[in-house]
């Protein structure tokens, strides 16, 4: 896996996940799968006021950046290899040598969960079986006044639902 060559043209992100994530074998996990997990780096401690984090924030910054406006989606399945996604964002974000100094501006602070969404991970009832990750989005559980959101990726210490075996993408509020 290489990223392309430097250009101020655009900002790439690259994500493979091994075979045998669930969903990652066909273009409608994988693409929303890498998203997320790019999205996931939220969780390393993401300062919106510095936009800086504890580690890698580069990917979660590209997803969210208002100024990015287009997006472009490569997808290479290899079977018993993994899944590729290439994705090319422009204009581009992180050409700017200014880019800590922009991203107050650019990148908007996370809403915390809706009430009656803080069900512990074991408690969650779903609802539907056919929403699990990564082959859902929120569209699908909004119309449903559903809880959307996918633990699997979103474990940023603020959350206190979170459990790696889970995978349920949309879930039933409490009463």
């Amino acid at each position: 896996m290489y990223h392309s060559e430097w250009t101020d043209k655009f900002t790439e992100s690259i994500s493979w996940k091994g075979w045998g994530w669930e969903g990652m074998d066909e273009m409608e996990g994988a693409i929303p799968g890498a998203v997320r997990s790019w999205y996931s780096e939220i969780k390393n401690n993401y300062d919106y006021q510095s936009g800086r984090g504890s580690s890698v924030v580069g990917h979660f910054q590209a997803v969210v950046w208002k100024g990015e406006t287009k997006l472009g989606c490569g997808l290479n399945i290899k079977p018993e290899d993994g899944t590729y996604v290439t994705a090319h964002y422009a204009p581009p974000s992180h050409t700017s040598m200014n880019k800590e100094k922009l991203a107050p501006e650019n990148i908007e602070p996370r809403k915390q969960p809706a009430a009656g969404c803080d069900v512990l991970s074991g408690d969650r009832e779903p609802c539907s079986p056919d929403l699990k990750a990564p082959l859902v989005n929120p569209g699908s559980c909004l119309p449903a006044e559903a809880c959307c959101y996918d633990d699997m990726f979103m474990g940023e210490a603020s959350m206190k639902f979170y459990d790696r075996n889970r995978r349920i993408w949309c879930f039933k509020k409490h009463r």
